[in-house]
């Protein structure tokens, strides 16, 4: 029988010193991954969330009744140097005739970052034309949702336009 030469202590160590480094390098990598997600500023938490999933059967009859009315809105947005953007907001009534003397409010989100509405209360322009600036910054696609209130009617719509290619 041959002996074997004894193992030092240092070559003992680097086999569990190894693994130990494996399992450190993973924390690590997960941790820096859970702290990433969890800073991200886009992320976006719908507020009031269980109260809207609970209000879903009133936000469809008001869609309906909206439906119902036959109005129609056209929007566009114009710029204007210094990033501000002007809203135009042509309404019709169901026969098509301008619906004059209506109170028209917006509420305006970009898409990567709606925890930030603008909300305005647009002026009418002419009969059925209405108009409102907003501070929209940021280019891009914007949702905006719109209502409409002219006596007892209430109508609301949501419209989604696009600002990358009317620059100033």
């Amino acid at each position: 029988m041959t002996e074997h030469e004894p193992t030092t202590p240092e070559r003992a160590w680097r086999w569990p010193l190894f693994l130990v480094g494996l399992l450190a390098m993973c924390v690590l990598t997960q941790t820096v991954l859970i702290v990433v997600a969890v800073s991200d500023p886009r992320q976006h938490v719908e507020p009031d969330y269980y109260q809207k999933g609970l209000a879903w059967d009133a936000h469809v009859a008001e869609a309906q009744a909206s439906a119902a009315l036959g109005w129609t809105i056209a929007c566009s947005l114009d710029a204007v140097p210094g990033g501000a953007r002007i809203l135009n907001v042509d309404a019709r009534d169901a026969s098509g005739a301008p619906l004059a003397g209506a109170e028209v409010t917006c509420e305006a989100r970009h898409r990567a970052d709606l925890d930030h509405p603008l909300e305005s209360t647009l002026s009418e322009t002419e009969p059925g034309r209405y108009a409102g600036a907003f501070a929209m910054r940021r280019v891009g696609v914007w949702e905006l949702s719109l209502t409409v209130v002219r006596g007892g009617e209430r109508f609301v719509s949501s419209q989604v336009v696009d600002t990358r290619s009317d620059r100033p």
